[in-house]
């Protein structure tokens, strides 16, 4: 797992542990594929102690996804 990924897994926890906006991530920890997105989550859902994840939601409103 690359360093950004977990990075930006810890930002994102720390963000949620002190009640604020989950996003944007810094440029050079965000994910940049659907596959560094997913490991991203992975990564968060570790570090929650909540391994196997259920599910992820996914903000799919763009023109792209709904085609």
């Amino acid at each position: 797992m690359s360093a950004s990924v977990e990075r930006a897994a810890e930002l994102l926890l720390a963000r949620r542990r002190a009640g604020q906006p989950a996003g944007p991530l810094p440029a050079e920890i965000a994910p940049t594929t659907e596959a560094e997105g997913a490991a991203v989550q992975v990564a968060l859902a570790r570090l929650r102690v909540a391994l196997p994840p259920a599910g992820f939601k996914s903000g799919a409103t763009t023109a792209r996804v709904l085609a």
